[in-house]
């Protein structure tokens, strides 16, 4: 009996599962080529469908011959019946007012999906943030647009979710020094490389493209204060105006390939199907950017 009750468990969680990734209008696949794929009955099938609709999660409509298609469904519910009772994203350390308001209406949002427990994680650079996605530490991620690409590109089985306008991640790019620091007559150019950030390695690749250079690893948040103190010579990093001091100076960097890197984009697992269409179908992405400009713009205290 209870081997009955995992095997029905496991056939509920896997069909609410793909549910999650299918939209009203579609054809429901054959209860027989379920009941192959899952190695079960084609009773045991029958009886998942008939508690999803009993529980008003799902709504099927036969059309004879055609076979029965999705006429309605509760994203919720089918979400609790494939055992999902929990979102948790991961994005960059909020280090400035941006990050800050991204995080807030990113909280925002999540704690709107109903479910039991939702919670923001804080994992400072890109590949980090990637580990743990793949590792199903997380669920989403929060990385550059450029940052996913590259992923995407590398292998990693992954999709887009949304993808938020330029700005929404960061302001631009600078090449800093200290003060007096001329990088023309320097015969090694001591560079701060934060390897665990992709956006970061390839802005330094490519601003140092041509010159003599030492790459030192130092953490993205301390690149700063190690220009200061002369650990390094020169570093690219994004910062806000209020950043600037007398110690430092910066020129802005422009690459127009290099753009994305400004768009924030939402990440989760492609073999996550039905995590990814809840989420799209369930989150208002507007609303983030809308907290994310008031928290910026001082009309908002961050929430997160």
């Amino acid at each position: 009996m209870e081997s009955g009750i995992k095997k029905t468990s496991h056939v509920l969680n896997h069909i609410a599962c793909e549910l999650l990734g299918m939209d009203v209008g579609d054809r429901m696949e054959p209860i027989s080529s379920i009941a192959a794929r899952l190695h079960v009955s084609n009773g045991t099938v029958q009886n998942v469908l008939r508690s999803l609709e009993e529980q008003k999660a799902l709504h099927l409509v036969a059309r004879g011959h055609l076979g029965s298609f999705v006429e309605q469904m509760d994203s919720r519910l089918l979400l609790e019946c494939a055992g999902i009772s929990s979102v948790f994203c991961a994005m960059p350390i909020p280090y400035s007012k941006r990050y800050e308001g991204l995080a807030s209406g990113l909280r925002r949002e999540i704690s709107n999906l109903g479910l039991s427990k939702t919670g923001i994680v804080f994992i400072s650079g890109s590949r980090c943030r990637m580990t743990a996605l793949s590792e199903r530490r997380v669920d989403a991620v929060v990385m550059s647009s450029l940052a996913a690409r590259h992923y995407m590109q590398q292998g990693y089985a992954i999709e887009i979710l949304h993808k938020f306008p330029r700005g929404s991640y960061i302001n631009n790019h600078y090449l800093i020094t200290r003060k007096g620091f001329d990088l023309n007559t320097s015969d090694v150019i001591r560079v701060g490389v934060d390897e665990m950030s992709y956006d970061q390695a390839l802005w330094n690749q490519n601003c140092f493209a041509g010159k003599k250079t030492q790459p030192v690893p130092v953490h993205y948040l301390h690149v700063l204060e190690h220009i200061k103190t002369g650990v390094i010579d020169a570093a690219v990093w994004s910062f806000e105006d209020s950043y600037l001091d007398d110690e430092l100076s910066c020129v802005e960097l422009h690459d127009e390939a290099m753009a994305e890197n400004t768009s924030a984009v939402l990440v989760a697992r492609r073999d996550d199907a039905g995590m990814v269409r809840f989420l799209r179908r369930n989150m208002n992405f507007d609303n983030i950017i809308r907290i994310q400009q008031a928290v910026m713009q001082g009309d908002q205290l961050p929430d997160y």
